[in-house]
């Protein structure tokens, strides 16, 4: 099961990669959807792990108080992309306004 999840794994970031220059650039009814259908599984994927992820933090009887750190850490990552460094300094950005928020309010 272990060796079919990374073959999956790999499979989902190799296929985009060599099929994305596969395009028909003369004819465009002759685009296939299988390059903006491999396209899309990155996003989907990362959207579907962030999800998973920040769920767990949610607790439906103390919503008023989990909720704000979250869309705090959120709003840093989207504010971050405009920072110096990328995704690191994205991500920096969004754990030290989570942190913050979850410090102001208190969780």
């Amino acid at each position: 099961m272990v060796v079919l999840a990374g073959l999956g794994t790999f499979l989902i970031r190799y296929l985009p990669l060599r099929l994305g220059g596969r395009q028909h650039k003369a004819d465009p009814s002759r685009i296939s959807i299988w390059p903006r259908l491999f396209g899309a599984i990155g996003p989907a994927g990362v959207v579907s792990l962030l999800v998973v992820s920040l769920i767990s933090l949610l607790r439906p009887d103390q919503l008023a108080l989990d909720l704000p750190p979250l869309l705090a850490g959120l709003a840093g990552v989207l504010l971050g992309r405009r920072w110096p460094g990328g995704i690191a300094g994205s991500t920096l950005l969004g754990v030290v306004a989570y942190g913050l928020c979850t410090a102001y309010v208190g969780v």
